[in-house]
């Protein structure tokens, strides 16, 4: 888990990168299994 004052950078290195990632923070099932 990154802490809140923290998930500005997590975007950030992953576009450094080219890590390919989307938020699915607002996802249903992401939020029933994961949440």
């Amino acid at each position: 888990i990154v802490p809140e004052e923290e998930r500005h950078l997590v975007g950030a290195a992953l576009d450094e990168i080219g890590y390919p990632y989307w938020d699915e923070s607002e996802n249903p099932a992401y939020r029933l299994f994961l949440g």
